[in-house]
């Protein structure tokens, strides 16, 4: 308000020096006097509760107001900017005018010394106890929050080693897979291997392949089979063959060779006529011309008789032909029974690789077995470590809600600082107008200057203590803020890792069930191959 009259006044001094602007001047000045005079009567009563102070403030604010209102007829000559200053000085006066009252009843009452009062005896323990509470609750936080960071730090590392453990374990049951496939794929190769090798042993061409499949192998099973079938047959149809021929060979032998001692009889026996008959000529000349004529009967049955003989060289030719096609025949026999001999030694070298093949699936039953039992305690491990890792969820939501119930406890901490900021600010204005008016007491005013310097110091020290407090609730706020985001990440992350051990146990139990079948599909095996 002074500030206000005093522009006015300094307004008017720019302005024409007439009687009626002088009185004008007069006014203002009257205003501002008495409007100071007022305050330090106001100050002087609440720092010394005199009710003289009391009563020169009616006084001269009765003044004031008298001055103020023949100012405010004089309105229509004040300038533009002194009339913006009026407007504004009328309206500060008149919310200003109903404080006095209310200061000068509370100063009468027993609330008079309330914001020392409430400064000392609640505001500063009561500070000092939040001050407490507030480092409590910081370091208290700060091992929670170390706490935490260790426990997820031990989990993530955890969580890696069974990653990498499960990792192996899949590579390792890849690796096991692939070799149990590719020997499924091998075994009924060596299978007939071992057959042909047994065949070749035995010389026994009635074993057969067992047919397990319908694929590729069981295809070549069934036509190895097709083909022993066949060359039982073929080797039946040549013995049969052979012999009959051997036989029918023996018989044309005998029968030739008989023909031919009959001939050669016959041969001597015509020789031996025609030498009697010669003799018979020579002897009885009497009887030349029938010897004559028996002579060329002699000659006739010389020719018949060679005929016989050339007919029965002729078959002599047929039986060695008959004998070498013979020979030819038991030497194709012989190199069958040759190539027989190769395919009995090649089945027994599938035998053997048939023994070899029998002690493989013993040990990949043995390994299955054992990666049945593997794949087993990894799916409890997988089961435990999904266990943990909702009880780190819960954890980890518990934390948050104790994380949130702080920063709302530090909320109304910030607004119970607010409050006794604003009482600080309060008893500094106080401290601030009791200096002034110890000042103008003068010497009489020094001991109030002393105490106001004091209650100044301690307002000011509470007021920083009170913005302090206010900074680390803010901080802590802020920590708590920065915490709940970091647990809110990390109960994402548990979450996605939860997931992920729900994806790998899943993962397991096929691998456990794909191990099952492995081992009755091997125990199947190996009881076939025993059979063989």
């Amino acid at each position: 308000m002074a500030s206000l009259i005093t522009r006015m006044i300094d307004l008017e001094g720019k302005l024409e020096g007439t009687a009626e602007r002088k009185s004008i001047l007069y006014m203002m000045a009257d205003v501002r006097g008495t409007t100071g005079l007022a305050l330090a009567n106001i100050r002087a009563f609440l720092l010394s509760g005199d009710n003289k102070f009391k009563d020169n403030y009616e006084t001269l604010w009765a003044k004031n107001t008298r001055r103020f209102n023949d100012l405010a007829r004089q309105y229509n000559n004040l300038s533009a900017e002194q009339r913006v200053a009026f407007d504004q000085f009328k309206a500060i006066r008149s919310e200003f005018q109903t404080y006095p009252p209310k200061m000068f009843k509370i100063k009468a009452s027993k609330q008079a010394d309330l914001a020392n009062y409430w400064l000392s005896s609640r505001a500063a323990p009561t500070a000092a106890r939040i001050v407490k509470i507030l480092n409590a609750m910081v370091s208290d936080q700060r091992e929670l929050l170390q706490t935490d960071a260790n426990a997820m730090n031990q989990l993530i590392e955890n969580l890696s080693t069974l990653e990498w453990v499960l990792l192996a374990a899949g590579v390792v049951i890849a690796l096991l897979l692939a070799f149990f496939l590719t020997r499924m794929i091998a075994g009924p190769i060596t299978q007939m291997a071992s057959t042909v090798r047994q065949i070749a042993e035995r010389r026994d061409l009635t074993i057969e392949l067992p047919i397990v499949s319908r694929d590729e192998i069981g295809v070549m099973a069934q036509a190895f089979n097709d083909m022993m079938k066949v060359i039982r047959e073929t080797f039946g149809v040549v013995n049969n063959s052979a012999y009959e021929v051997a036989s029918s060979s023996l018989d044309v032998a005998e029968r030739a060779s008989g023909n031919k001692k009959r001939a050669q009889g016959q041969l001597e026996r015509a020789q031996t006529s025609e030498k009697i008959i010669s003799e018979m000529g020579n002897t009885a000349g009497q009887v030349s011309a029938a010897a004559l004529a028996q002579q060329q009967a002699a000659e006739q049955s010389q020719e018949a008789i060679t005929d016989l003989l050339n007919k029965m060289d002729s078959v002599a030719r047929s039986a060695e032909a008959q004998e070498q096609e013979v020979s030819e025949t038991m030497s194709r026999v012989k190199e069958m029974g040759e190539t027989g001999a190769k395919v009995v030694g090649t089945a027994a070298e599938q035998g053997q690789k048939v023994e070899q093949v029998t002690a493989a699936i013993t040990e990949m039953s043995t390994a299955v077995e054992n990666m049945q039992k593997t794949v087993a305690q990894a799916s409890e491990h997988g089961k435990a470590a999904l266990e943990a890792a909702d009880e780190g969820h819960k954890s980890v939501s518990s934390t948050v809600e104790g994380m949130r119930a702080i920063a709302e406890s530090s909320e109304q901490i910030s607004e119970i600082i607010g409050v006794i900021t604003e009482i600080a600010e309060q008893t500094n204005l106080l401290a601030l107008n009791a200096a002034v008016e110890a000042a103008r007491a003068g010497v009489h005013g020094k001991g109030f200057a002393v105490v106001a310097d004091e209650v100044g110091k301690l307002a000011q020290r509470s007021s920083e203590a009170a913005k302090e407090i206010t900074t680390l609730i803010k901080n802590s706020t802020t920590s708590v803020s920065e915490g709940v985001a970091l647990t809110d990440q990390s109960q994402q992350a548990l979450a996605r890792i939860d997931e992920r051990t729900r994806v790998n146990i899943r993962a397991i139990d096929e691998i456990a069930a794909v191990s099952t079948t492995l081992v009755a599909s091997t125990t199947e095996v190996q009881g076939l191959v025993q059979e063989l």
